[in-house]
């Protein structure tokens, strides 16, 4: 057995453009940015919650927004897709 049999990917994250069921929209959907976590198991989830902008300093906060904003140019996910069991 080599060191690659026994190795695992590691987990990450990203932002995400979530679609979710809402009532009053105007296609009874909304649209926000969640974390989307891929563990080292392969098994995705997002926050069941949108995240807001964040950082310690001014650059760290652009770099959040940055990441957001890189979200946007990706296809849209629905929330029902990712399952039950959302992580908060």
């Amino acid at each position: 057995m080599t060191d690659t049999d026994t190795a695992t990917t590691p987990a990450k994250w990203r932002h995400v453009v979530i679609r979710r069921p809402y009532g009053g929209g105007l296609d009874g959907h909304f649209l926000a940015i969640h974390e989307e976590h891929t563990g080292s198991d392969g098994s995705v989830s997002i926050t069941e919650e949108a995240v807001a902008a964040q950082g310690d300093t001014i650059e760290e906060l652009r770099e959040s927004l940055v990441r957001m904003l890189k979200a946007l140019e990706a296809p849209v996910k629905d929330f029902d897709s990712y399952g039950p069991g959302p992580t908060s």
